[in-house]
């Protein structure tokens, strides 16, 4: 990577690859309470990236990807109580469509590790990493 110039903070490509997950765009959407949920959604079908129906939670979803749920989820109590109480804001990397038409959300930005939610103590991860064999 250094020798094409692609050299940046591997926390930020670490964090950035960990937004951009499927079953984790799903809960930060607002369509999940929880990243359990999340994944159950996914692994269920219910959720498709560009039209196309994906089951892997771990997928990542790449920048401009719209994605969408079955309509049959959006009539479900469950998320009518989640859509009345979100459990997180929407964050900047998505952008959300007119509910008019459905429900679906763009990745329209990478994301950052400024769009993480908790507090994080980087030292902790990197101390972590320094240890790991290769």
């Amino acid at each position: 990577l250094s020798k094409k110039g692609l050299v940046q903070n591997w926390l930020e490509q670490l964090f950035t690859n960990l937004e951009s997950r499927l079953d984790n765009l799903v809960f930060r959407a607002g369509y999940a309470k929880s990243m359990a949920q999340a994944r159950q959604l996914v692994r269920h079908g219910l959720v498709s990236v560009n039209a196309k129906k994906i089951t892997i939670p771990s997928f990542v979803v790449a920048l401009g990807s719209e994605l969408t749920l079955q309509a049959d989820w959006f009539e479900n109590t469950e998320f009518i109580k989640i859509k009345e109480k979100p459990v997180l804001e929407i964050p900047s990397f998505l952008e959300k469509k007119d509910e008019k038409k459905g429900f679906s959300v763009t990745l329209s930005n990478e994301p950052k590790l400024i769009d993480v939610p908790i507090p994080i103590e980087f030292r902790f991860i990197a101390e972590f990493y320094q240890k790991v064999k290769p």
